[in-house]
């Protein structure tokens, strides 16, 4: 995985294989939980298995729901002529990085963030801190929403993940996203909660309040927890 101006790049270190796509599709959900301007998939080494390329949908998909920044598969010209010839599902296909979108960015005052240590008064600072920060943006209306959503995130990352949580929160004229990142390589468990059961219901309940959520895998490890609240 490299940089250059922001945007990263994935690319294999050899022809594309079906037993690579776990890989693949791990390296460029985890470059996208970094929010980056654009992901850029660089497949001119080659595809050996044309099978392979059916993940490519799937992750534009995933980085539609959230970032939803430029997804771009880089690729050479027979490569490029195999996916149109299989109808493309969507995806942005390149042979120069010249031909891709524009990638998205964000003033720095559109974005902010905290860490803090996994204690019981984590999530009230979180609360606390978002408050403070959406009153900043003159977004007052939206925190009693946000803040609640925040809580349930920052809870289940100190009761099951157990280690530092890093929190963000980012503007945009129609919506808010909210995200919260641990270190544990545990899966984020989303089970519904029996009849009576007071425990289990803080996923429940972030369903309900947000538009969509969800959950990408970190570098190098552990999962960032996002949220989007239309406004």
């Amino acid at each position: 995985m490299a940089e250059r101006g922001g945007v990263v790049v994935v690319r294999p270190h050899e022809e594309l294989r079906d037993d690579m796509v776990p890989r693949l599709r791990l390296e460029l959900l985890r470059a996208a939980a970094d929010e980056p301007p654009m992901v850029v998939c660089d497949l001119r080494g080659g595809v050996r298995d044309a099978a392979a390329l059916a993940v490519l949908p799937e992750i534009a998909q995933t980085l539609r729901r959230w970032p939803d920044c430029p997804f771009v598969v880089l690729v050479d010209d027979p490569v490029r002529a195999r996916i149109q010839a299989d109808g493309g599902s969507g995806l942005t296909v390149v042979t120069d990085l010249a031909q891709a979108p524009a990638p998205r960015r964000l003033p720095a005052t559109d974005r902010s963030s905290i860490r803090l240590q996994p204690t019981l008064h984590a999530p009230g600072v979180a609360r606390r801190w978002l408050t403070a920060v959406l009153q900043g943006w003159g977004r007052l209306d939206e925190v009693a929403v946000a803040a609640l959503v925040l809580d349930e995130l920052v809870t289940n990352a100190v009761v099951h993940a157990g280690t530092e949580v890093d929190i963000g929160v980012t503007r945009r004229p129609d919506r808010l996203e909210v995200t919260v990142g641990d270190r544990s390589r545990d899966p984020l468990v989303r089970r519904t909660p029996a009849e009576g059961d007071e425990r289990g219901h803080g996923l429940v309940l972030v369903d309900a309040l947000c538009s969509r959520w969800g959950v990408l895998p970190r570098h190098p490890e552990g999962k960032l927890v996002w949220a989007v609240l239309d406004r």
